[in-house]
């Protein structure tokens, strides 16, 4: 059974709703240009992953971190990072803020990188 801590989606979760607690508490107006860049941001984020997990269904190996995996995928998005589906979860969250309107739009960005950081040792 996977703990939740080692899914990359509840730390995207967390420090997303982290966001939207901070952009309630310090509202911060953003030009339109800005917050329409995060849109596009959000949906490179959902796009990357939709690859990585493609890629890795093409491989017949599992997307759920803790599993076994039965392939070494190194092919589409895998060329370019070593984890794509945390890439991603990291892009939709930076795109996610502009949206929300926090005072620290990317400060818990820094944060959701150290703590995905260890579960996934090199």
């Amino acid at each position: 059974m996977t703990r939740l801590a080692a899914l990359p989606q509840a730390w995207l979760v967390l420090f997303a709703l982290a966001g939207l607690g901070l952009g309630w508490l310090l509202p911060l107006d953003l030009p339109p240009l800005l917050r329409g860049a995060g849109l596009l941001l959000v949906a490179a984020g959902l796009g990357l992953m939709l690859w990585a997990a493609l890629t890795m269904r093409r491989a017949r190996t599992t997307v759920m971190p803790g599993r076994r995996p039965e392939a070494l995928v190194e092919a589409g998005p895998f060329r370019f990072s070593r984890n794509p589906i945390c890439l991603g979860d990291l892009i939709l969250l930076a795109g996610l803020m502009p949206r929300v309107r926090p005072a620290g739009a990317g400060a818990d960005a820094a944060p959701c990188t150290a703590a995905a950081r260890p579960l996934h040792p090199t």
